[in-house]
């Protein structure tokens, strides 16, 4: 019995030990505090067959930038070698539905905005306008990626207007006076190119998450472990 321990003891500290340098292909985003609204923002698709996409976006400095290629980690650190293989142009889509209400004299709408990977999108702005392009009432997303607009019944908004930097706009047209629930899933709107480039960075790799260069980035729990391939 013993021995089975001692067998079970050293299989265990190998395979930890592999495991500190065995990256989970997986969507990983950058981890922003609960109360923080990301001014900027990168995003990593590790995939299997070491291939992976890179992804950044700067509100401040109203640019993003993106990326492919293959990867490999050894001894703690990341070697990412970009390449030119293309990658897919998703286009922004909306859904929508009624939302039950008791007044009579507004007409609610609830939007709801997250990103092509499934992510809540915060600060981004919505607008309702009329035929003349006039805005009636705006506003920005939450942390969760919700924003709620009212307006008043004898003012039918004809347009709803989404629009966050850095990804594709879009622009819904609201035909009846009724209250409305949106689902919108903006897709990423990517800037400059990386190409034929070796960047190497310092990595940690822990359970569901990685530090890359000292800054932490966690599994999308909307994409899981599915592979984009």
């Amino acid at each position: 019995m013993k021995g089975i321990k001692c067998i079970a003891v050293i299989t265990g500290l190998l395979l930890s030990g592999c495991s500190r340098n065995m990256l989970v292909p997986a969507n990983y985003v950058q981890k922003f505090g609960k109360k923080a609204v990301p001014l900027e923002g990168e995003e990593y698709k590790f995939k299997s067959e070491n291939k992976f996409e890179y992804i950044f976006w700067s509100d401040d400095l109203g640019s993003s930038k993106y990326g492919v290629g293959n990867y490999k980690v050894k001894q703690h650190q990341l070697l990412l070698e970009f390449t030119d293989e293309p990658l897919p142009r998703l286009k922004s889509t909306l859904t929508s539905k009624k939302n039950a209400s008791t007044d009579l004299t507004q007409n609610f709408y609830q939007v709801h905005v997250k990103t092509d990977t499934g992510i809540n999108l915060p600060g981004v702005t919505i607008l309702l306008t009329n035929v003349n392009n006039d805005i009636l009432t705006g506003a920005a997303t939450d942390s969760q990626g919700m924003a709620k607009l009212v307006s008043a019944k004898e003012s039918i908004p004809n347009l709803l207007k989404v629009s966050f930097v850095g990804f594709n706009d879009l622009t819904f047209e609201i035909d009846q006076q009724e209250n409305m629930y949106f689902d919108v899933t903006l897709a990423g709107k990517y800037g400059t190119r990386i190409t034929d480039k070796q960047i190497k960075k310092r990595i940690k790799i822990k359970k569901n998450k990685i530090v890359i260069d000292q800054k932490e980035f966690k599994i999308d729990p909307a994409a899981g472990l599915k592979l984009t391939l």
